[in-house]
């Protein structure tokens, strides 16, 4: 998977982002979107409402564009040997580490872009090879890509951005930001070199920039306004949010905050943003899913839409989360996510026809929407996550992995389905369009902006499953974005991913070396690269180590958020 900040500037939505038209469109226009591009037949709904999951076709190996291996297979059905040794025997291994190497080998070509063209900027134009600074020019490309250069073991790259992080970067910036997105890739980028590197130094520095943000939560519930600006600390949520925040903005700070807490041994951090989701908790105990704008002043309820893509998304993604880094102790988290799995599997998924692919639609003023924003293909890696490491057990366990193996199909198919081998940035399903008529997948709008998450749900997938056909189809994808996404200067966006060829957008998101090269890089790594057991990945890709000892005090729900007493 912010509110403000992509509408006024462009960046990310919800957890991972969208450029400013592109986010308005979605943000208002969502119902409008599935109107159009999708006109559900009445037997083909009776049809979905009858499909159990039991009746869904896995769609892991039955496809032409899967791989023909049968040694693969082979492995993919047996499992032992792989599961116990945590390598795949059914390719050669000198082929994986040879494209985990190649992903390497992109890395370098985005930061060395990056490096020449925009050093110290935001991002990367890669079309007009320039930097642009729609963070406020804290260098969220450099920040954000810390712990991919340390993982990848460039070392003289992540030298060069250490140096740069204690000695140019600079948080007195009179820039309105988004306090989601600086939270999860300043915050959380910083604490995660702290954790890989044990440099105090980033730690510091993510202290430094977590005070400013704390002015955003000075409310009347302590839930957070979106936006502050670095120097002022004035903060606030935009008119056309109706004076509402976003439930995966304040949703998603309490992994990094804990982590301050941890490091400082200052409480305050984390009893603020957990008091968010006690808050949540008390006033709508029998809620699962909850829509995406709530009141910062009283905690009301301010729309009724409810997505698994932009401002929903990654909310669901912490409560597992952040009960998974404080070592499975805090059943509050772990209790609101397994009712809002349930709550999604029985109200929001849906199965495509013919195919059966499994995919989350949205529920806005009661009525479904047959759309999924590509965001939205975090879930089947949540859905993994959750069941692997004990969220739920026994037959619910077997569900929300089948599940999970179901929509990670739906999310590659995204991708093989379209001429560029590259997923559109919503698809509509069983849709009609006047010049192709049915259509089962519809991309719609159909642009692509180098996003991770159906690399990371293949990640995970592997992870849990060691099936190897995850790998294959990561490979796939890696190689699609080498061709159509990679040039001169660093990897630009595709506008239209159903076009050949296809044409370029002009940026670079700092989430693509964060995230989605991270992502394919530790999907061709042994899992004695950053091991599950013991490290949690935030909504931009940030490793940052299980902290079991952490013991929360939250607020009194409802109550102003103490102040953190810094300067």
């Amino acid at each position: 998977m912010h509110l403000q900040h992509e509408v006024m500037q462009g960046a990310k939505a919800g957890s991972r982002g969208y450029n400013g038209h592109e986010t308005d469109y979605l943000v208002r226009s969502t119902a409008k979107v599935a109107e159009k591009a999708t006109e559900l037949a009445t037997a083909l709904k009776a049809k979905q409402a009858r499909l159990g999951l039991h009746e869904v076709r896995p769609l892991l190996r039955d496809k032409a564009d899967v791989t023909k291996d049968t040694t693969a297979e082979k492995d993919a059905s047996a499992g032992s040997t792989v599961a116990a040794t945590g390598k795949s025997e059914s390719a050669n291994d000198a082929d994986w580490e040879r494209r985990k190497q190649a992903v390497v080998g992109a890395m370098k070509h985005a930061w060395g872009s990056y490096v020449e063209y925009a050093w110290g900027h935001d991002e990367l134009n890669p079309q007009a090879m320039e930097g642009k600074d729609g963070f406020g020019g804290v260098g969220a490309t450099i920040v954000d890509s810390l712990d991919t250069l340390w993982l990848m073991g460039l070392k003289d790259e992540f030298a060069a951005a250490q140096n740069w992080t204690a000695n140019e970067l600079t948080f007195d910036r009179d820039h309105d930001s988004s306090v989601f997105e600086t939270t999860i890739r300043v915050v959380g980028g910083l604490m995660a070199a702290h954790d890989l590197s044990g440099d105090a130094m980033f730690a510091n520095r993510a202290k430094e920039i977590g005070d400013i943000l704390m002015g955003a939560f000075q409310t009347p519930t302590g839930i957070p306004r979106g936006t502050i600006n670095l120097r002022t600390r004035r903060s606030y949520n935009p008119p056309w949010a109706g004076g509402a925040s976003g439930l995966s903005e304040f949703g998603s700070e309490q992994l990094e905050f804990i982590k301050l807490s941890d490091f400082t041994g200052n409480q305050t951090y984390a009893r603020i943003v957990e008091g968010n989701i006690a808050l949540l908790q008390s006033r709508y105990p029998d809620q699962g899913l909850l829509p995406y704008f709530i009141s910062p002043q009283d905690g009301r309820l301010m729309n009724d839409h409810v997505t698994f893509g932009a401002m929903g998304d990654s909310y669901y993604e912490y409560l597992l989360k952040v009960w998974l880094l404080k070592g499975k102790s805090d059943d509050m988290y772990r209790d609101m996510w397994v009712a809002a799995m349930d709550e999604m599997i029985a109200k929001l998924i849906q199965y495509s026809s013919p195919s059966g692919l499994a995919y989350v639609a949205e529920l806005n003023s009661g009525q479904l929407f047959h759309k999924m924003d590509h965001l939205a293909c975090f879930v089947p890696g949540m859905l993994a996550l959750g069941s692997a490491h004990g969220a739920v057990t026994g037959s619910k366990a077997q569900q929300y992995m089948e599940l999970a193996e179901n929509m990670t199909a739906t999310c590659y198919q995204m991708y093989a389905r379209q001429p560029t081998g590259l997923a559109p940035e919503v698809t509509v399903f069983n849709g009609r369009r006047l010049d192709t008529g049915a259509a089962e997948m519809l991309g719609a709008p159909a642009h692509n902006l180098l996003r991770p998450e159906t690399v990371e749900a293949l990640f995970v997938l592997w992870r849990t499953t060691h099936k190897p056909v995850y790998r294959e189809w990561g490979w796939a994808i890696f190689q699609s974005f080498e061709k159509h996404c990679r040039v001169k200067a660093g990897y630009a966006g595709l506008r239209d991913v159903t076009n050949m060829p296809p044409e370029h957008d002009d940026t670079m998101q700092s989430f693509f070396l964060a995230e989605t090269l991270k992502y394919l890089f530790l999907l061709f790594s042994d899992d004695e690269v950053l091991p599950l057991e013991l490290w949690v990945l935030n909504t931009e890709a940030h490793p940052l180590r299980k902290v079991p000892d952490f013991k929360s005090t939250y607020r009194q729900p409802g109550k102003p958020p103490l102040a953190t007493g810094a300067g």
